[in-house]
């Protein structure tokens, strides 16, 4: 038995996985901790494991209530702040413990977790739920506010990412990592996106090598175990009878989600009602902010705060959503098309390999407008390749597999 910490932070597609990976190697018989904001301690008690708050409630709240938070760019600086502002308490939490007897593992942007593998010399398992923090100049990442037309030459785009990685990256991000580095007595660092903050030790990818292959420039301790099913505040499957009463009483409908975080959906739902109106079906709209709806939905719409999406998708006839990795994995489990409507920092790029699968369509932020919308959903429903493909990576997926696989991963000698 060893203590296993697990610091992360995010909104709920980032921070649940963490949680089902804690009650699996609980399980296991080791003590293990979530380190993580307050917003989140609910569902680590419910799940059986420790919780230690890294920041309070009102912090993730602010951060949500934020419109830059999805803004292609402004995004990346907020989310480089939340980064700094996890990264001594985190140092600091994890310096409390024993490296002898415990391990760390901890999602790629908590460099806290990083610096105390350097500093105090614990065993650090890095975990990306996302390809896209896989920087590779062979297959880069599709980052929102850096994306190059398909006529580019592929040596430009390699010299453009070589000058983001130098100077943007390592800009937004060095001088204050650095600062505490020297703090500590430890050297100053480069390249931290591209080189530094995955652990030397080991690097797990929560997704499976059809989605996103491999490329020779990611670092060589890197495996996939394949996606890996969050377990989430509501750790209840049943959906709730209102739903279950509208699904009865029709054809399946289109479930739209904007994510868990957003608080800013207005124009989706507003475009989705009628998007549902110009198709004739019904649709089923997941959001805990209810003031993003119009004031009145029509009959076909249904709305719900939470609903399980493994319950849920499987009797939809398609999923539009943000391109959030957990809620992709569930359509993809569904076996049923996607839209993406991706706003900012991993979803264009989870996006663009779904469409590559042949499984979804793309609509940017600007143009997500009814006839679009309803255009798109009906093209894929009415394509048998589509189908067929859906049911073809749909067979594929196999959650608690890749739970066990990532699991004795990290507690592999």
């Amino acid at each position: 038995m060893k203590d296993i910490l697990l610091p992360t932070i995010g909104t709920g597609g980032d921070v649940y996985p963490f949680i089902a990976i804690g009650a699996e190697l609980k399980r296991r018989g080791h003590r293990v901790s979530l380190i993580a904001n307050e917003h989140f301690q609910s569902a680590a008690q419910q799940a059986g494991i420790d919780f230690i708050q890294l920041a309070p409630v009102e912090r993730y709240q602010a951060a949500l209530n934020n419109p830059d938070l999805w803004n292609p760019k402004r995004g990346a600086n907020l989310l480089a702040t939340s980064v700094f502002a996890a990264m001594r308490d985190t140092y600091h939490i994890i310096a409390d413990f024993n490296p002898a007897t415990t391990q760390v593992v901890a999602s790629g942007l908590m460099f806290g977790a990083r610096i105390a593998q350097e500093k105090l010399k614990f065993r650090l398992t890095t975990i990306h739920l996302q390809p896209a923090l896989f920087w590779s100049l062979q297959q880069p990442p599709i980052m929102a506010a850096l994306q190059f037309p398909d006529w580019v030459p592929g040596a430009v785009k390699r010299g453009a990412l070589r000058l983001v990685d130098r100077v943007v990256l390592d800009k937004l991000l060095a001088a204050r990592t650095n600062e505490f580095r020297a703090e500590l007595g430890l050297s100053p660092v480069r390249h931290l996106y591209s080189q530094w903050l995955r652990s030397p030790e080991q690097v797990i990818g929560l997704f499976p090598e059809w989605f996103a292959a491999p490329q020779s420039d990611w670092p060589k301790q890197t495996v996939l175990t394949g996606f890996v099913r969050g377990l989430g505040a509501q750790q209840d499957l049943t959906l709730p009878q209102e739903l279950l009463e509208f699904l009865a009483d029709g054809a399946p409908p289109v479930v739209f989600t904007a994510g868990t975080g957003m608080l800013h959906g207005e124009n989706f739902f507003e475009q989705s009602v009628k998007a549902c109106a110009l198709l004739g079906k019904r649709g089923v709209f997941i959001t805990p902010f209810r003031e993003q709806l119009p004031s009145k939905l029509p009959s076909i719409i249904h709305h719900c705060d939470y609903a399980s999406f493994s319950e849920l998708f499987p009797r939809a006839a398609a999923v539009v959503h943000h391109g959030g990795i957990g809620t992709l994995a569930e359509a993809l489990a569904a076996k049923i098309p996607q839209i993406i409507q991706p706003t900012a920092h991993d979803q264009p790029d989870n996006a663009a390999r779904l469409e590559q699968l042949g499984i979804a369509a793309t609509i940017k932020p600007r143009n997500y407008q009814a006839a679009t919308v309803a255009r798109k959903i009906s093209a894929l429903l009415s394509s048998s390749e589509v189908g067929a493909r859906c049911n073809q990576y749909g067979v594929r997926i196999d959650f608690a597999g890749a739970l066990r696989a990532t699991c004795d991963a990290i507690t592999s000698d």
